[in-house]
């Protein structure tokens, strides 16, 4: 989150965001007044709330049975998420593997965490163009989750485009 922020701050001049998948709870961790300064539009890939409810139910299953069983016990046995031995990228520690799973849980993905957590945001505060780009065969960054999360972006210009890989290819 820190690394973030300081590249963005160090990089005023480059006036682009890229955010993906899993960085999305990043934006509003930017200082007040500051992504206006330094963004002059930004663009997202596959960015969602992950919402469990919106996911086919062969990939609701196995997210219900990831973050409901296996990582409670994991985290209660080793402390931690062992999620790289499965390819969802790097070892979480234990209170971000919980507060992942409270995120996906409920519509709103980080909005859970408003006023506990994270007591101040600045997601209304982007008003910069925002491209939204996700691929249709994404499992996670499903419709209903794009939707969910983009509307924690009340004041952005969105664009929203969802590509068919098959088409492209």
């Amino acid at each position: 989150m820190h690394t973030f922020s300081r590249s963005v701050h160090s990089n005023r001049h480059f006036g682009h965001i890229v955010e993906s998948h899993i960085s999305t709870n990043s934006l509003p961790r930017i200082e007040q007044g500051e992504i206006n300064a330094i963004a002059y539009r930004a663009t997202l890939i596959a960015a969602s709330s992950g919402h469990f409810d919106n996911l086919k139910l062969k990939t609701k299953l196995a997210a219900k049975l990831l973050f409901h069983d296996w990582q409670p016990l994991s985290v209660a046995v080793k402390g931690y998420w062992p999620t790289k031995i499965i390819g969802f990228g790097e070892d979480l520690p234990a209170g971000v593997a919980r507060q992942w799973r409270q995120w996906c849980r409920s519509p709103g993905y980080v909005e859970n965490s408003f006023g506990e957590e994270i007591r101040q945001h600045h997601y209304a505060d982007i008003k910069a163009p925002v491209l939204s780009l996700t691929a249709t065969d994404d499992h996670i960054a499903v419709p209903a989750n794009v939707e969910d999360f983009l509307r924690l972006l009340p004041n952005a210009q969105i664009k929203n485009i969802f590509w068919n890989q098959a088409v492209l290819a």
